[in-house]
């Protein structure tokens, strides 16, 4: 793959992960986002931590908007969605 493949594919990534990002901000402003590294097939991967009362809207959502990405562009990227409640940001 040449350079410039390369760069817009990685452009394009981080446009589709941006956009992962805001959706989960958009749904629950006080959701905290961590960029993780991507395991194996994974082009990607976040984990997104937000109150027990978001967790089914965000997760729902954000699987959605990854499944269109997938569609779309081709890219896998892994979104978990953890309770606040249960996990703590310290242990990643």
């Amino acid at each position: 793959m040449s350079r410039t493949k390369v760069r817009n594919w990685k452009n394009l990534l981080e446009k589709r992960v941006t956009e992962l990002i805001a959706l989960a901000k958009e749904l629950c402003p006080e959701a905290e986002v961590v960029v993780a590294s991507p395991i194996g097939d994974e082009d990607a991967a976040i984990e997104v931590f937000v109150p027990s009362e978001k967790y089914d809207e965000v997760r729902h959502a954000l699987i959605r908007k990854s499944v269109d990405i997938n569609w779309e562009d081709g890219f896998f990227i892994s979104t978990m969605v953890h309770e606040k409640s249960d996990w703590r940001k310290e242990t990643l």
